[in-house]
Formats: structure tokens, sequence, C-alpha cells
């Protein structure tokens, strides 16, 4: 099944009117009234949108009231409250299983699918992160989701979209949970020195620049700790272990695009710094002893922060000071 909001349809209108009045009885003659149909659609509509989970009050004498958002996650969920300029407001697509959300926004992005389509699941049976490495995503508990970016920029300028989006998702997170959120390099999203999201950006280019690029994200929502595999306990964690509630899912991604436009923005219009500015203050490595593993050689130093254009600062005991653009990073036992 897959549930797509492009421009809001009439049970939408509905939603969003109990939405409104969720406090109060709405009759369906006021209903019928506002929207130019009948009150046996009005019904009909209704019950439509109980089958999709929504608690919805009925009286004969009184009307209807909203009771309870549904559980699952749905583009009209999604879109609802949504304030946004672009991200989510082209087009939605809400899917109940999916292999890769990249893909999927990939082949649309191919076709020509605007800037700011996103594509959602909260069932990715094949998702992956950096270096092909799989990523963990129950269904249920976790939310992955991609957005499809038409960024006016060099390809070699593309890589701080991704730690661009690395502190918007952890500003949103932070904002979700009220404690801090820490990033490793280059976009590993940590609460309490474990892994709560990801990030993985994959680009199309067009001579030197970007055509497209596809930005995901996989978060661990209401994942309880003895729902991950062995080779995770001690490395993964959830919002909703370290947030000691449960979160709805289709409020995750609003809070998640909402920030991810206002720092995707500030980038178009203000340049690098301030993100660099931010991601440093968030590292979770700075300060501390690694080893940054490439292609051709490991390195071994204590991590500087990040400069302005995205490369991981590494001093090594020698003291010369590396640039790394791309390198996997393992903390040294000990620390420092």
């Amino acid at each position: 099944m897959v549930s797509i909001v492009k421009t809001p349809s009439t049970r939408d209108h509905i939603l969003q009117h109990l939405w409104q009045h969720q406090d109060q009885w709405v009759s369906g003659e006021e209903l019928s009234g506002q929207l130019g149909i009948s009150r046996t659609a009005i019904n009909k509509h209704i019950g439509h949108l109980r089958s999709a989970g929504y608690t919805i009050e009925s009286s004969p004498k009184k009307g209807y009231q909203f009771r309870a958002a549904s559980p699952h996650l749905l583009a009209s969920e999604i879109h609802h409250n949504l304030h946004t300029r672009l991200l989510g407001q082209e087009e939605i697509y809400c899917l109940e299983s999916v292999e890769s959300t990249n893909e999927y926004a990939r082949k649309l992005a191919m076709d020509g699918a605007a800037e700011g389509t996103l594509v959602v699941t909260g069932n990715q049976v094949q998702g992956r992160g950096r270096r092909q490495r799989p990523w963990f995503s129950p269904s249920g508990s976790s939310v992955s989701f991609s957005l499809i970016l038409r960024p006016r920029m060099s390809a070699s300028d593309a890589p701080r979209i991704a730690q661009t989006a690395a502190v918007a998702i952890a500003t949103a997170l932070e904002g979700l949970i009220g404690k801090s959120v820490h990033i490793k390099w280059p976009n590993d999203i940590l609460i309490d020195g474990r892994k709560v999201a990801g990030i993985l950006a994959e680009m199309s280019t067009e001579m030197d620049s970007v055509e497209f690029l596809i930005l995901g994200v996989g978060i661990n929502v209401n994942t309880d700790a003895n729902d991950f595999p062995p080779e995770l306990g001690e490395t993964a964690t959830s919002l909703r272990i370290c947030g000691s509630q449960t979160f709805h899912l289709a409020s995750v991604v609003r809070a998640c695009l909402e920030s991810l436009e206002q720092c995707y923005s500030g980038l178009l219009s203000e340049g690098f710094a301030p993100i660099a500015a931010n991601w440093s203050r968030r590292c979770a490595i700075e300060g501390k002893r690694i080893q940054a593993h490439m292609v051709e050689r490991t390195i071994e130093g204590v991590v500087q922060g990040m400069d302005h254009d995205g490369a991981l600062l590494l001093k090594d005991d020698t003291g010369h000071l590396w640039h790394l653009l791309a390198a996997d990073v393992t903390l040294k036992p000990g620390g420092k």
C-alpha cells in the first residue's frame, strides 16, 4: 500500500477540521456545508479515517469528535501541521514496506520528481548505511525516509549536505527528548554515546555539478533494548530508551523535516561556516584518539574538529594535521 499526498483531499480537509476542533463536537451539517458534499459522503469519509486507525467518536445529535491520531505512519499524518515550504510539500510517498527508501527515491528523481519529494516507511527491509553496511530498522518501531534534493552546487561541495543533515537531525531529536545529541564523524547521530540515527547521502552528477541528491535518514524511534540484535546491543539506542516515552512516528518525521529545511536553507543562503561550527560543538570524538581507516592507509591521532570544508581534522603523533574527507573512524581504547 502506498499513501501519497500531493494536494489535500476531501478526507484530509475533514481530518484537518476535526483536528482543529478536537476539544469539541463538529456536526455533519457543518462539515457538509464547508466542503460542499452530502452528509452521507461525510460519514463515508469518517469510516475510511477510522479504518486508517484514527479514533473518531460520533453521535447522532452532536456529530463527530476527534479522539486520537492513527498509530500508523500515514502521509496525511506527516503533512498535518508540517511547517515547511519545500520538504514534504510536493509529494509524500508513504510506503507500508520497501527495500530501500533511497533506491525508491532515486528512481523517482530520475523520472523528474520535484525537489522536496519525500519517501518514508516504517518497514525498510534492506536498508543500508555507508559502504553498503546493513541498517537495522525493525518494523513499526523505526522510521526511514529519503528526500530528493536538487541543490545548485558543485559536486565537490555536495558532502556538506550530509553534514548539514547531521546537524539538523541532531537538533530535531534534541528537541524531542530534551537531552544532548552528538555527532560522530561524518554523520552518525548519538545519544549517551550510542547510535540512534544514521544518514546516507547519494548523488547523481551532471558534468561537475549536482543533478540531484538523495538524502536518506534512519531513526530508531520506539525500539526496545531487547529488540536490537546482539551485535548492536552495546552500540545502539532509540528515542524511547533515551526519552522514557513512546513517540508518534509521524511527529518525529515532521520535526526532522522542519529542522532539515531550516539547516538546508541556511547552507544555501549563508554558506557552510555556521553549520561547521554547530557540527563541531556536537562532535562526539573531538579531543579523542581515533584510528581513521582509508583505502590505502590507516592514520592514528587526536581529533581536532572539522574545518569549514567539512574535513575531519586529525593530528597524528608527529604533529601533522590531516584533513580527511572520507574515512571510517574507530575510537581507540582509553579514549584520549
